[in-house]
């Protein structure tokens, strides 16, 4: 069978069909080249949006670390704190009296009032006051047993014994790693700074942190809609530890745990290492996601603040339905006046040819 030539066609064929050519095609691509640069400038909003709030929340978090030592640095130049603590350190190793008479003495109130105001008033959970052999002198709440002396009671091993010697060894503010306790509910973190009497040190002082004032950053959803959410994790031997709970799960925090080298949560094992990117990455849900991570080194925590893929360009699957809806109206109505411009074109050139 010969297929006939477009020459050969009907006259009002040949006009409809240059019709739709010389309008369609360039509709069609202006369409294109609009909807690439639009799904760009998405792209790029949600990249931008997800690094401000990244960035905001560790600017943060570091921030509030770089005000606790300063708050700890003060009271450990106080006069009357250096005072009590010389006070304290010598009856008690002079024998005249018991740590838990010490403790009860009248002679100390003012030293207990100044160290638990400061610790109501910014935010902390409990003060610890200990000599430089590591001897209880005083603390607010007995909520964990550390025995008459840290670096020989049930908790030499632990975390807070251990910023306990890194800040007595450096003679600055150290901050702790995250760690479980008996007789706290959840983790806790420790600041441990000297107390200096000129340029000796008489005593040292250990804050525990307020977890509440760390968690808020993470519990802050704003801006990530309804599946954004920032996560924190710590690195423990060949595994990530989250260190607090999640948007998904709310008993995350040291119960989830994922080994390095898994397919989930790939960008939480780069925050964890010390990287700071932006990427699509798989979540701890397995979910795709947009994210961006980067490395607290106050705390030695990875962060990761994401969106589910599917929320983040939702906007995008609008927009492509929008223009295919768009273009298949514009060809129908392009199609029906062109038929009507051909015939009406091509009737009177068939009249005069007959």
């Amino acid at each position: 069978m010969k297929i006939p030539r477009l020459s050969d066609a009907r006259i009002t064929t040949r006009l409809l069909f240059w019709f739709l050519a010389i309008s369609l095609v360039p509709s069609l691509l202006l369409t294109i080249l609009t909807n690439w640069i639009s799904i760009d400038s998405i792209q790029e909003a949600v990249r931008h949006q997800l690094l401000a709030i990244s960035e905001a929340k560790a600017n943060e978090l570091e921030s509030y670390i770089r005000e606790r030592r300063g708050d700890m640095s003060i009271l450990g130049r106080s006069p009357s704190v250096i005072r009590d603590t010389v006070t304290l350190a010598n009856l008690l190793h002079a024998g005249e009296k018991r740590i838990e008479q010490l403790a009860a003495c009248d002679e100390f109130d003012s030293l207990r009032q100044v160290l638990s105001s400061f610790t109501l008033t910014y935010g902390y959970q409990n003060y610890y006051l200990l000599d430089t052999d590591g001897t209880l002198l005083l603390r607010m709440r007995k909520d964990i047993d550390i025995g008459s002396n840290l670096l020989e009671g049930p908790l030499k091993e632990s975390e807070l014994a251990k910023v306990f010697q890194r800040s007595l060894m450096l003679l600055q503010a150290e901050l702790s790693d995250f760690r479980l306790y008996d007789g706290l509910d959840g983790g806790a973190l420790f600041m441990a700074h000297p107390v200096f009497d000129g340029g000796k040190t008489v005593g040292m002082l250990v804050m525990q942190l307020g977890n509440q004032q760390l968690f808020r950053v993470f519990s802050d959803y704003h801006g990530l809609g309804r599946t954004g959410e920032t996560l924190s994790a710590m690195r423990q031997g060949d595994e990530l530890i989250f260190v607090a709970p999640t948007r998904h799960d709310a008993n995350a925090a040291f119960r989830r745990k994922i080994k390095l080298g898994d397919v989930d949560a790939s960008a939480m094992q780069k925050a964890v290492q010390g990287n700071r990117g932006y990427g699509a990455a798989t979540d701890y849900r397995g979910e795709e996601v947009m994210a961006a991570w980067s490395y607290l080194p106050s705390f030695r925590w990875g962060m990761l603040v994401k969106q589910d893929r599917s929320e983040a360009f939702s906007m995008i699957n609008q927009q492509r339905k929008a223009v295919a809806g768009l273009l298949v109206a514009c060809g129908l109505a392009v199609v029906g006046i062109a038929w009507a411009v051909a015939r009406s074109i091509a009737s009177p050139i068939r009249t005069a040819a007959a």
